[in-house]
């Protein structure tokens, strides 16, 4: 892959991994939302937005999964690279299966030890990709695109 012109299914996958291992920074410019609110939306960025390849959305199950696409974003990195994302995938996805039925309805994942390991995992994934973490005017700029705005 060249330098000259960066992947845009491999940056998203930063930029979005970035805004993971940050949270804590994006809550402390979004104070306005609940305790909970920024983990949970970057899991739904994760799941709806950003990982083509997964077989769930946040509220359920992908049935309308194009498998094109899925190949077309895994055609971005190595048979490694793969690996690693399906396995960060995969431990969001039993995080989330954890939150209780109150976190789902009030839309929040409460900040403790499962959500710091899925901080940690997404800082050693940017590692593992050749990625950086992002400064934070970029992870800003990065958060209007990735996230959606939260419900009042």
């Amino acid at each position: 892959m060249s330098d000259a012109s960066p992947d845009p299914v491999r940056e998203r996958v930063l930029d979005a991994l970035s805004l993971i291992a940050a949270s804590d920074r994006i809550a402390a410019v979004r104070p306005d939302l609940p305790p909970g609110r920024i983990p949970y939306l970057l899991c739904q960025m994760w799941f709806d937005a950003v990982y083509v390849p997964g077989t769930r959305y946040m509220d359920g199950l992908k049935g309308d999964r194009i498998e094109s696409e899925a190949r077309r974003f895994l055609g971005g990195f190595d048979e490694d690279e793969e690996r690693w994302l399906e396995r960060f995938n995969r431990f969001l996805e039993l995080r989330v299966d954890r939150l209780t039925p109150s976190n789902r309805a009030d839309r929040i994942f409460p900040d403790g030890e499962r959500w710091g390991n899925v901080v940690r995992d997404a800082g050693h994934l940017i590692d593992l990709l050749g990625g950086h973490s992002r400064d934070g005017r970029r992870l800003e700029d990065v958060a209007r695109t990735l996230l959606p705005e939260a419900p009042p």
